[in-house]
C-alpha cells in the first residue's frame, strides 16, 4: 500500500492519517499485489459512503477478478516464497487414481502460501 493512497483514503473521508493504522494495514495486505490493494482503495474511495475497515478492504480485493498468472510467473512466486518441490520441471507421470505424497505436500504448503 502507497503512503499517497491512505493519505488520499483519510482525506476522502474527513479523517486525520494515522501512522499507526497504516502500519498495521500494510502488515495485514503485505500478502496482496500492490496493484490490486490501489485499486481496491480507489473503488472503496469511490462507492463507500463511510471509511473501511480492513475487513471492507481484503473483502474488495477478494471480490477482484482474477487474472490467469502464466507458468513462469507461478513458479517465480513459488520460489520466492520457499515452496520448490523436488520435482518441480521433471517430467511427472503416475498411474490413475495414485497421488504422490511429496505432491501432496507441496499442494498443501502452496495453499497455506496462496490462501492466506
Amino acid at each position: 500500500m502507497k503512503i499517497e493512497t491512505y493519505k488520499q483514503l483519510c482525506a476522502n473521508f474527513n479523517k486525520e492519517p494515522i501512522e499507526e493504522l497504516f502500519t498495521l494495514w500494510c502488515e495485514a495486505l503485505k500478502d496482496y499485489d500492490t496493484y490490486y490493494i490501489e485499486l481496491a482503495l480507489k473503488n472503496i474511495i469511490t462507492n463507500d459512503r463511510y471509511f473501511p475497515t480492513l475487513n471492507r478492504i481484503i473483502e474488495e480485493l477478494r471480490n477482484m477478478p482474477c487474472i490467469e498468472i502464466p507458468e513462469n510467473e507461478k513458479i517465480k512466486r513459488m520460489k520466492a516464497k520457499s515452496v520448490v518441490p523436488n520435482w518441480l520441471g521433471k517430467n511427472i507421470t503416475s498411474n490413475e487414481g495414485e497421488e504422490d505424497e511429496e505432491f501432496k505436500t507441496f499442494i498443501e504448503e502452496f495453499r497455506k502460501c496462496t490462501i492466506g
